[in-house]
């Protein structure tokens, strides 16, 4: 079940229109894709060519102080690099990824001019099958969840005030290289969706049925 009242991105893998990735949610932040291709009911990506831009609207903004949540499919099985997942653009950019050795990390730009990294996550995500990942900010906290069971909870420290519109899906950035695998699902919600949401959520979105 998903929470159109507070789902403001909605991409799936079963409605994709060329380059066209319609949002479908009630805001409408479409995505449009960059060389990335659908492959087995979910779409592929290889690299530093493959990614979506969606968005560059305020309901897709990115306030610390509020509530707020990053849920993926996806299916890697690269390692030995970090992997860019979903990232806000803007000067105080959040970075939702991989960590080199496959775990759930949050990278930031804070408001004290520097960069911050801490791990959400304690399961291997790049052994080659799917996962539904998230990503959930609450009071500052951020908290990893995995094929709908929550993770680490660690502490924003010194976050990043808000960050723009605009959201970019597998592209990399900095020193964070791009996504490569398979993304399926992808939401965002503007609450701190609650586990047992994310539970349901993983039974009906897995490529596999429920687990």
């Amino acid at each position: 079940m998903i929470d159109f009242d507070h789902c403001v991105l909605h991409l799936s893998p079963r409605i994709v229109m060329g380059s066209y990735w319609p949002d479908l949610s009630r805001y409408k932040n479409n995505g449009r894709i960059y060389g990335a291709e659908l492959r087995h009911g979910m779409l592929w990506f290889s690299g530093n060519l493959s990614y979506v831009d969606c968005g560059d609207d305020k309901s897709l903004m990115l306030d610390t102080n509020r509530e707020y949540t990053v849920i993926v499919g996806i299916m890697t099985s690269h390692s030995g690099e970090q992997q860019m997942v979903v990232r806000h653009s803007g000067e105080n950019m959040f970075r939702f990824a991989l960590s080199k050795t496959g775990k759930l990390i949050v990278v930031w730009y804070g408001d004290d001019g520097q960069w911050h990294s801490l791990r959400a996550g304690t399961t291997l995500i790049n052994d080659g099958n799917y996962h539904l990942v998230g990503w959930r900010i609450k009071e500052n906290k951020v908290t990893g969840l995995v094929d709908g069971k929550e993770e680490r909870t660690n502490t924003l420290v010194s976050p990043a005030s808000n960050c723009d519109g605009k959201v970019e899906i597998a592209r990399g950035k900095g020193s964070t290289p791009s996504f490569i695998g398979y993304i399926g699902e992808l939401l965002i919600y503007n609450i701190a969706l609650s586990t047992e949401k994310f539970r349901i959520l993983y039974e009906l979105t897995s490529p596999y049925g429920t687990h």
